[in-house]
């Protein structure tokens, strides 16, 4: 390593620079990716609140993000994972919002609707982060 003064005027800290060009980038990815995670987690978590809150007052189920902008929300929530909309699926158990997950790739909420599809294992339900508005809710008490 090239310093701009001679290495032993630095001492300690020349080792400790020399240890920091070692960082291995699998150990950055692995934080990057439990944040990305997490915030996504959030933002479904804010499309569930805006779209209850929704069906409170309108008796029904959004369409679209345009529905609850700027009513419930400044605007469309963003998927961390492909700096797109969050998607939204209607099924008939009720709304699916969800994000594309870390592989980037939509796979159209695998297991959000059907038992069947639910029993799948991970391999093959692809990587989409979900969360499920239901068609039905119990009485309020």
């Amino acid at each position: 390593m090239y310093y701009p003064f001679p290495a032993p005027l630095l001492g300690n800290a020349a080792r400790k620079i020399e240890g920091l060009a070692r960082v291995d980038l699998q150990d950055v990815k692995a934080p990057i990716r439990c944040f990305l995670a997490q915030l996504t987690r959030f933002r479904l978590l804010r499309g569930f609140t805006a779209v209850s809150l929704y069906r409170r007052r309108t008796g029904k189920l959004p369409t679209a993000w345009r529905d609850l902008v700027p009513a419930y929300l400044p605007g469309p929530l963003t998927d961390p994972f492909s700096d797109k909309a969050l998607l939204l699926k209607r099924g008939d158990s009720g709304l699916c919002i969800y994000s594309v997950g870390e592989d980037g790739e939509d796979d159209g909420a695998a297991g959000c609707f059907s038992i069947a599809e639910a029993d799948r294992d991970d391999s093959e339900r692809g990587e989409d982060i979900v969360v499920v508005v239901p068609l039905v809710i119990g009485p309020s008490r």
